[in-house]
């Protein structure tokens, strides 16, 4: 298995908007990896909702998975399942694309943190526009 690592320092010091560019485009690349899955391999990939792959909160350190080691695993972050579920909707003609949604909170120390959750803009009216597929398997609502 090919093992790539990011250390992004810059995330200690960037702006709120700043980190949610930079999770937005690792999302778009995972997409990509994640369509070369399923045209290649998509016969034998089950759809996202049927994988049996739930939300797994990833405190510590955040693994961006593709859908052959979320299937491993059983269990991916909101970035790794919404890179799945938006490739499944492009390869149907779709224009599914990632959206951040973002908030700081406080840690006990009192340090200020910034929380990032990975959903999903679909071209539907409201309220079919948006899908978080983190929720549609296990995430607590609100639960990042």
């Amino acid at each position: 298995m090919y093992v790539a690592r990011d250390e992004l320092a810059a995330f200690d010091v960037l702006s709120q908007e700043a980190k949610s560019r930079i999770i937005l485009a690792k999302v778009r690349s995972l997409i990509v990896n994640d369509r070369e899955i399923l045209r290649e391999l998509g016969s034998k990939i089950p759809p996202l909702y049927e994988s049996g792959v739930v939300y797994r909160f990833q405190p510590a350190t955040d693994d961006w998975q593709d859908i052959l080691r979320a299937l491993q695993t059983g269990g991916a972050s909101c970035n790794s399942l919404t890179a799945w579920r938006c490739a499944e909707l492009q390869l149907c003609g779709e224009n599914a694309q990632p959206f951040i949604r973002s908030r700081s909170t406080r840690r006990p120390n009192g340090a200020l943190f910034d929380i990032f959750h990975v959903i999903l803009k679909r071209p539907y009216p409201p309220p079919y526009d948006w899908e978080d597929p983190s929720v549609t398997l296990g995430m607590p609502p609100g639960g990042e």
